[in-house]
């Protein structure tokens, strides 16, 4: 038979309410494990999220910084071509002024600058002293703009017609810098 006395039910009931405070304490210390896990893994994540927005931004750099110097690139491209197109000016003003005659002045996208010889035997001397005719030659350079050198010959030849006795000569694309003066 057991015999309980009052230390043990004094007993029992501390060793209740130790073990229900060990429980409550335990879940407790379960709790801030829990939140402390959570703010770890958040830290973690934002630790993650910076480093990859740290590598975009690297990747981003790297790309910024060759584009930087591909502008660098083209920009002293232009200025060497801003140079010698400033040379080529001079050098054209320093040239005297050349009269070309012109056999149409319209010019079109993609059109080139030909010129063609135009004589007339039987007015020699009528043709070269029109702009554009050479002294002691016979005929004159016509210049025109026109896609290929045939479009510009044929429109020549219909204002120069061959039977009123004109000769066109084939076109050649026209170079100014080497062009020939105007008597």
């Amino acid at each position: 038979m057991i015999v309980i006395t009052w230390m043990h039910v004094v007993s029992f009931l501390a060793l209740a309410l130790g073990g229900a405070g060990m429980v409550l304490s335990a879940r407790r210390l379960h709790r801030v494990i829990k939140r402390t896990e959570r703010r770890i893994a958040a830290a973690v994540d934002e630790k993650n999220a910076a480093a990859a927005e740290l590598r975009l931004a690297r990747r981003d750099e790297a790309a910024i910084r060759q584009a930087i110097e591909e502008a660098e690139e083209a920009i002293h491209g232009i200025n060497r071509s801003t140079e010698e197109a400033e040379q080529r000016i001079e050098a054209l003003k320093r040239q005297p002024k050349q009269v070309i005659g012109m056999a149409d002045q319209e010019w079109q996208r993609y059109d080139r600058l030909w010129r063609v010889r135009v004589m007339n035997p039987s007015l020699p001397s009528a043709l070269s002293r029109m702009p554009g005719g050479q002294a002691g030659e016979q005929g004159r350079m016509v210049h025109g703009f026109a896609r290929s050198g045939l479009e510009f010959k044929a429109r020549v030849e219909g204002r120069f017609a061959p039977s009123a006795g004109f000769i066109v000569g084939e076109a050649e694309m026209a170079d100014l810098e080497t062009a020939e003066p105007a008597a």
